[in-house]
């Protein structure tokens, strides 16, 4: 049984997967154990396993998706033995040193279930900007590839709530659901350096904008009675459901938006990360509306 065990997703996507499994080798934390999971690829996606899996016969291992990815995710990490868990995207980037120093810092607090670090954006052109993941709040970002959990607490915990967080045939903010819990019965340890490169591109953005609002939804309907014992939190979280990957804005709704944040500076903090031009107007109306209210009581 190795320290780590790291959960590995992919489909069609054989370049990718190929540095992706490049970047776990060359980990400076040697005892890891990898298991890929392909989703019935039909490009050279077996050829790249199969010829890590000839070199690393021990700590390499895949298999075929029967079911969605996060449901096959799941499984494999709650029947796992591993002291620690990752998962690691195939288009994202790890820094020779990210798992041993994500574990070092759960093994120095015993107590803490999951650490997560900082990283950098990476658009299509290859522009990378450093994004601090505990300033968005009051769910830092939980991008898969960003945190390492402790795997006793993530098992006796049943890993995520996969039953709330299902839409159509996609699990979206498990990760940010099990953080809130993880909270709540342990420690959950922000690691400020950047050691990931998260590649986003304008199109898979695009695609799962309707499921990250719902989800968004969904998480502030099961979290509401937490959140709203802090106005200011609840207004941001608010204001971030209406804002969070939504295109298409209009010039009076960037206007009246620069006016909100000339007169409520915690709107600067609550949109640290987000572009003002991807503003729906309607929507951040209505939060902003709210957020007035709650201030009034």
């Amino acid at each position: 049984m190795a320290k780590v065990l790291i959960v590995m997703a992919t489909k069609n996507r054989a370049g990718q997967l190929r540095k992706a499994i490049g970047d776990v080798v060359r980990q400076s934390e040697r005892d890891w154990r990898l298991i890929i999971i392909n989703d019935h690829s039909n490009d050279d996606t077996s050829i790249v396993i199969d010829a890590y899996k000839s070199l690393y016969p021990s700590k390499i291992e895949s298999v075929e998706n029967p079911d969605n990815f996060a449901v096959t995710k799941h499984g494999i990490m709650l029947n796992s033995q591993e002291d620690f868990l990752a998962q690691l995207d195939d288009d994202d980037r790890w820094n020779d040193e990210y798992l041993e120093t994500m574990i070092s810092v759960l093994e120095k607090r015993p107590q803490a279930c999951e650490a997560y670090c900082d990283y950098w954006l990476v658009n299509e052109k290859g522009k990378r900007r450093y994004y601090d993941s505990s300033k968005n709040k009051p769910f830092p970002d939980t991008l898969p590839s960003l945190s390492v959990f402790r795997g006793t607490i993530f098992r006796q915990m049943r890993g995520w709530d996969l039953d709330t967080f299902r839409i159509g045939k996609s699990y979206i903010h498990c990760e940010a659901d099990f953080y809130i819990r993880a909270k709540i019965v342990s420690d959950v340890i922000h690691v400020p350096i950047a050691l990931v490169d998260i590649h986003k591109s304008s199109t898979s953005m695009s695609a799962n904008r309707h499921l990250n609002v719902e989800g968004m939804k969904r998480l502030m309907l099961k979290w509401s009675d937490l959140l709203s014992q802090d106005n200011k939190v609840w207004a941001q979280y608010l204001a971030r459901l209406g804002v969070h990957m939504i295109e298409d804005s209009d010039r009076e709704g960037i206007a009246f938006l620069k006016d909100a944040v000339d007169n409520d500076k915690w709107l600067l903090e609550a949109w640290g990360g987000i572009v003002l031009a991807s503003i729906d107007t309607k929507l951040f109306l209505w939060c902003y509306k709210i957020y007035r209210s709650l201030c009034n009581r």
